[in-house]
């Protein structure tokens, strides 16, 4: 006997079939999204991947916090840096209580400009924020900044050292002032001279006393009395005060015979005058 399919009976197998590789790819499906999920942080059997085990080790090694140590001082804060002592010593301190400049120093003074004047040993000199020394901590002593220029003892002699450290002017004088106006007196065996800060002298030591320029002008004595030069170190108003002061908004005090009043660049009396 003959039998033929029919069509309900085709499209029934089309139908089984086709469900039966439908649960075959979800069941795929599902096992890995199961896996997937229990390798979440919030299960219990999660674990770090290798590499992230490794970072975290490191990161272990590297402390994110610190034992701030008591000090017997704390000063205030200049340019991010507080001074600190601790059993007579001197370091310093940033902004989040670091030691960052180890305690080790004689004296130390605040920052100022980048700059810290400190000693060690019993000989000065200057450090940067990270403890560098800037200029060598070799002086007997170290002035004040003045233009950029600051003036260093050394055996018993001065010179000039600039903000690099370079020493611009060798020490060679008994003593020094600080620069104005492009230049500084300086004292040799008792007399006065101005140099420039290439150490170039612009008069002779010829004066027993000598103020700093102002105002382009400079008073000096000589023979007990005082006058003024200008910076080519020319005699601008003669030697007759008792006393002489500095320029200051176009006129300088000055005392002649008991009388004090004021006198122009000129050296002429505009204010205060005796009659």
């Amino acid at each position: 006997m003959h039998f033929t399919h029919s069509p309900i009976t085709h499209r029934l197998k089309v139908f089984f079939i086709y469900f039966f590789i439908l649960n075959i790819l979800f069941a795929c499906n599902s096992s890995d999204s199961t896996k997937e999920g229990l390798n979440q942080p919030d299960n219990p059997e999660f674990e770090l991947d290798d590499s992230l085990k490794k970072v975290s080790r490191l990161s272990e090694t590297v402390p994110d916090t610190f034992t701030k140590r008591e000090y017997d001082e704390e000063d205030i804060y200049r340019e991010s840096r507080a001074r600190v002592k601790l059993k007579g010593l001197f370091g310093y301190i940033d902004d989040e209580g670091r030691e960052v400049i180890p305690v080790r120093y004689q004296s130390a003074e605040r920052f100022e400009d980048s700059l810290a004047k400190v000693m060690l040993k019993g000989k000065y000199g200057f450090i940067d924020y990270k403890g560098k020394e800037i200029i060598k901590i070799k002086y007997d002593n170290v002035g004040l900044f003045s233009e950029g220029v600051i003036s260093v003892k050394l055996e018993d002699k001065y010179g000039f050292v600039n903000r690099k450290g370079e020493e611009i002017i060798e020490p060679q004088f008994d003593w020094a002032g600080n620069f104005s106006e492009g230049f500084v007196k300086v004292e040799k065996a008792g007399k006065w001279a101005f140099v420039d800060e290439e150490g170039e002298r612009i008069t002779e030591f010829a004066y027993d006393a000598a103020r700093d320029f102002s105002e382009e002008l400079a008073g000096v004595w000589q023979k007990r009395k005082w006058g003024y030069i200008n910076k080519k170190g020319k005699v601008v108003i003669d030697y007759e005060f008792d006393r002489a002061f500095d320029f200051k908004k176009g006129i300088a005090k000055v005392v002649k015979d008991g009388e004090t009043y004021y006198i122009n660049p000129q050296g002429k009396c505009v204010k205060d005058c005796p009659k």
